[in-house]
């Protein structure tokens, strides 16, 4: 891809959405980091989630309480 049409892609395109299900139903992504991907990219700045407003979606919040060991899980890939 040319970068005039990226530039195009980044303009006029709709922004780019986590993929919800697959074919078959799976649930790729929880809802709440959907949402919160959606309002990084919103290309309206109006609407566009500011640091502070994104830091309080529920997606994060879950992230915060998470007990996961991320290093115990890096070291599996």
């Amino acid at each position: 891809m040319s970068i005039i049409e990226l530039m195009h892609q980044i303009v006029k395109e709709p922004a780019p959405r986590l993929m919800d299900m697959t074919p078959d139903g799976t649930r790729l992504f929880p809802a709440e980091a959907a949402e919160f991907v959606d309002s990084c990219l919103d290309k309206n700045a109006e609407l566009r989630g500011m640091p502070r407003t994104l830091s309080q979606f529920k997606w994060i919040e879950m992230a915060r309480n998470d007990t996961i060991d991320l290093q115990a899980w890096a070291a599996t890939i």
